[in-house]
C-alpha cells in the first residue's frame, strides 16, 4: 500500500477527474467456496435416547466475496462478506491508513478487526481451515446462566474496532481498543489489547525466515443487566505464541491462560481461571500438506466451571489439484476425559473442499 502502482497508479485507473481515479472491480475481487461432501460425527445424534452416529452430507458450509486492495496510496481495503445458508452477514472489514508521517511504524485499521491479527498463530489463516484452536474460541463469562452476556467476546474473533501497528526490522507492535460485541457500545466497557512479535525478516535471507515469537495480553469487562443493577466480570487474557518455519515445515503453538473475576454473572463474584494450549505442524509436499494438531483446555481445579476439560488431537492430509482448490480429509479425535460423568467423546471425521478464485 505505500506505492504508487500497481494499485495507486493513475495509468491503470478510470480518470474521472484530477482528484480522483477508480479502478476495474475484479481487481479487487475474489471469491471462496467451502463445501464438506459428506461429515461423520460419533454419539451426536439422540435416538430414542440413545447416543448416535451424527452423519451429513452435501453440505454448503459457506461461501464468500472479498474486496481487498489500495484503493490509493498508502490507503487500503479489505471486506469479506459471508453466506452461510442461514444468513448474509459481514464477518472480517476494514479500511487501512499506513506509512502514516513516512514511517512504517505509524498505520491503523478501523472497522472490525481481530485483536490477534500479527500474532504468530492468530487462528484466521489456518493451516487446517476447517479447525480452529479450541482455546481461541472460548467466550467470556461462559458459565453465566441467569444473566445474558452483553459482551461473551471469544478470543480471536472479529470484533468493531480501532488498531494500531508498527514494524521496523524484526518488531511488530499493534494495540487496539474495541467497545465490545457492537460498535454502539451497550454497556460503557471498553476492550483494549496489545502484542509484541520479535520475527525473522525478509532481509534476514534465512531458511527461517516467517519465523516469529509473540507476547499480547488483553483486558476486558462484560457485564449483564445495564439498564437496571449492572453486573459485570472484568477478566485478563495472555498468550505467548511461537512460529517456526524452516524450508517445507510450518510448526505453530500458542499457550493462552485467562483469568474472569465473575464468570457466571452474578452477585457471588466467583473467580474462574483456565489456560490452554494449541499446537499443529505441517510440511508441504509437493501437492500434498499433512498436518498434525493438538489442543486441549484446563479449568482450575478449585473453579466452579460448567465446562469440562477437553483434548483433541486433529490429523489432517490436503490434496491440491491446483492451488486454489484444496481437497482435504480431517479426523480429529476426542481424548477428553469421560470419568466425570457430565462428557461424552465425539470423534469427527470430514471431507472438505475449498476453492478461491
Amino acid at each position: 500500500p505505500d506505492a504508487d502502482s500497481p494499485d495507486g497508479s493513475v495509468l491503470a485507473k478510470r480518470k474521472i477527474n484530477d482528484n480522483l481515479s477508480l479502478g476495474n472491480l475484479s481487481n479487487f475481487l475474489g471469491v471462496r467456496l467451502n463445501l464438506t461432501p459428506v461429515q461423520i460425527k460419533t454419539d451426536k445424534l439422540v435416538v430414542n435416547g440413545e447416543k448416535q452416529t451424527e452423519t451429513t452430507f452435501g453440505n454448503p458450509n459457506w461461501f464468500q466475496l472479498f474486496f481487498a486492495g489500495s484503493i490509493s496510496k498508502n490507503v487500503s481495503i479489505f471486506i469479506e462478506a459471508e453466506a452461510d445458508g442461514s444468513e448474509f452477514h459481514f464477518s472480517w472489514y476494514h479500511i487501512g491508513f499506513h506509512n502514516l508521517g513516512n514511517t512504517t511504524l505509524a498505520n491503523a485499521f478501523i472497522g472490525n478487526i481481530s485483536p490477534l491479527d500479527f500474532a504468530s498463530y492468530a487462528n484466521r489463516l489456518r493451516q487446517i481451515g476447517a479447525i480452529k484452536g479450541d482455546i481461541f474460541g472460548i467466550k467470556s463469562s461462559g458459565g453465566a446462566t441467569d444473566n445474558k452476556p452483553e459482551d461473551a467476546l471469544n478470543v480471536s474473533g472479529s470484533r468493531p474496532g480501532i488498531m494500531y501497528f508498527g514494524y521496523k526490522g524484526p518488531f511488530v507492535l499493534w494495540a487496539g481498543l474495541s467497545p465490545g460485541s457492537s460498535a454502539r457500545d451497550v454497556n460503557n466497557k471498553i476492550h483494549g489489547w496489545t502484542g509484541l512479535k520479535l520475527q525473522v525478516p525478509e532481509s534476514a535471507e534465512s531458511m527461517f525466515e516467517g519465523s516469529s515469537v509473540t507476547a499480547w495480553i488483553y483486558k476486558g469487562e462484560d457485564a449483564a443487566n445495564t439498564a437496571t443493577a449492572q453486573i459485570t466480570n472484568p477478566y485478563t487474557r495472555l498468550s505467548f505464541q511461537g512460529d517456526l518455519r524452516w524450508n517445507e515445515f510450518d510448526v505453530q503453538a500458542a499457550y493462552v491462560t485467562v483469568t474472569e473475576d465473575n464468570y457466571f454473572l452474578d452477585a457471588l463474584n466467583r473467580e474462574e481461571k483456565y489456560s490452554g494450549i494449541s499446537v499443529v505442524g505441517g510440511k508441504n509436499i509437493g501437492k500434498w500438506y499433512p498436518v498434525l494438531q493438538f489442543d486441549t483446555i484446563r479449568y482450575d481445579d478449585d473453579a466452579l466451571a460448567l465446562e469440562n476439560d477437553r483434548t483433541k488431537l486433529t490429523t489432517s492430509l490436503s490434496y491440491f489439484l491446483r492451488e486454489n482448490i484444496r481437497l482435504g480429509f480431517h479426523t480429529r479425535f476426542d481424548l477428553s476425559d469421560e470419568n466425570n460423568g457430565s462428557y461424552q467423546r465425539s470423534h469427527d471425521s470430514q471431507l472438505n473442499i475449498r476453492i478461491m478464485f
